[in-house]
């Protein structure tokens, strides 16, 4: 099961626009599925907005969703962003402390951590900063 959080107008080449839907709707599609079967894991995807990013960590605290793997997707293949410039800290001091796993793209660490890392060192500041 999945939960929508933004729609996108896309092709195979860029992102030419996109909207997010209201937070509240996306913790309604969370509980929604909660409520009917187990939840073994829940990974996200794009989450678009600091309002959402907030949302999604308050409902997988409140509900105790297991083994959360964050995605933080932030900017498409053809380098459009896909979340708003407040959200990155969100990711950061809301949701990266509560995942089991934090899986960003290698091009898209940078603006999680704040500055670019060699892959020996991103893991450990991605865990440094979450624990702030």
């Amino acid at each position: 099961m999945c939960a929508i959080t933004a729609v996108t107008a896309q092709s195979t080449t860029e992102v030419r626009d996109w909207v997010a839907l209201e937070p509240r709707m996306v913790v309604a599609q969370i509980e929604t599925v909660a409520d009917d079967m187990s939840v073994a894991a829940v990974k996200t995807g794009m989450l678009a907005n600091k309002a959402i990013v907030r949302a999604v960590a308050e409902v997988v605290r409140r509900r105790g969703l297991p083994h959360l793997v964050v995605d933080p997707v932030m900017v498409a293949k053809g380098g459009q962003r896909l979340l708003d410039k407040g959200a990155e800290r969100a990711y950061v001091e809301l949701l990266f402390p509560c995942a089991t796993l934090v899986t960003p793209n290698w091009p898209r660490q940078r603006p999680c951590s704040g500055a670019a890392c060699e892959p020996s060192t991103t893991c450990a500041t991605l865990r440094a900063l979450s624990t702030r």
